[in-house]
């Protein structure tokens, strides 16, 4: 069975700036739940927006994004506007901020039914209560009424989630779902969002740099680093035997994964490198990591961008 989402050598370049991805490769199947993982400024929500043919402007874009058969790189700025929120959604970070303040909930909800299906006024409203109470929040009839200042974080998240889910997507890119929420109101999101791919068959690619996060949710998990996949996993084997330097030391760093203590490389250092990336940061470098560029090697399901990966012993977080 064909993939549902195919990232094919996505490469995106800004003039003024330089390459911000490169040679992006990865797959999402049917129902699956795929974790991007990565520290700020590895390139994850650049992959999330590209995927909905959202680019900075000027960008020059190389490579290939199918998603159900269609090259999203292709696709008509029309069609593209007509299938994102009625095929391909997207949590964006920080929902109270991602909201309308001075549009009420059901106003918000609503606006992208009637937008996408040929909903009547009442028939939107009662769709947009079902939403409510099917990502958890009780007494609808109250919150379509309000504003987004009236209620709590974990409240906004729960409105996005329903207004991502409103036209019923085949994919959901949720972007950092559960930063700044409480650990308790974090795991009623990773509740929700399971549930909905086992129940739904909706298919999810979390972004986040919480490995925690990715190893509760996930089936698999790609690694970005500098603008690069540099590593494709399940999750138990990614858990149990890293096969790249950089995913090992996520799962090393304190808290799962809260980021790494040197600082990652300056985008503007990225174009035209010789040697690897990570290599500056990696404590298993060898010369030739400083003088060659490694390939991503392996297939869809497991793949490792280093020279060395078949020689080293790297530890994962389940013995």
């Amino acid at each position: 069975m064909a993939p549902l989402l195919s990232v094919r050598g996505l490469s995106l370049r800004l003039p003024a700036v330089g390459t911000l991805l490169r040679q992006v490769e990865f797959e999402l199947d049917k129902g699956e739940v795929a974790g991007l993982i990565g520290e700020s400024g590895s390139g994850k929500t650049l992959t999330g927006l590209s995927i909905l043919g959202l680019f900075p402007p000027g960008a020059d874009v190389r490579g290939r994004i199918s998603f159900n058969g269609n090259d999203i790189l292709k696709t008509p700025h029309s069609m593209l506007r007509a299938m994102r929120g009625r095929e391909l959604s997207m949590i964006f970070q920080e929902p109270r901020s991602s909201l309308n303040p001075v549009l009420t909930i059901g106003k918000q909800i609503t606006h992208v039914l009637r937008a996408h299906l040929t909903f009547t006024a009442t028939q939107a409203t009662k769709r947009a209560t079902e939403l409510l109470d099917r990502v958890g929040l009780p007494d609808a009839d109250r919150l379509l009424r309000a504003y987004p200042h009236e209620l709590s974080g974990g409240m906004c998240q729960r409105v996005m989630i329903a207004m991502a889910l409103a036209c019923g997507p085949q994919l959901l890119i949720a972007d950092e779902p559960t930063t700044a929420l409480d650990v308790t109101i974090q795991a009623q999101i990773i509740e929700l969002l399971r549930q909905l791919a086992d129940e739904d068959g909706l298919s999810v690619l979390l972004i986040s740099h919480d490995v925690g996060v990715v190893a509760e949710l996930c089936d698999r998990v790609i690694t970005m680093y500098a603008g690069e996949v540099v590593n494709v996993a399940p999750r138990d084997a990614l858990l149990q035997r890293p096969t790249h330097p950089y995913s090992a030391s996520l799962l090393d760093a304190t808290g799962l994964a809260i980021g790494l203590p040197a600082a990652a490389p300056a985008r503007e250092l990225t174009p035209n490198r010789k040697g690897c990336a990570y290599q500056p940061r990696c404590a298993h470098a060898v010369e030739r990591c400083r003088n060659t560029h490694p390939d991503l090697v392996g297939d869809t399901n497991a793949a490792t961008r280093c020279l060395r990966s078949g020689e080293l012993e790297l530890s994962g977080l389940v013995a």
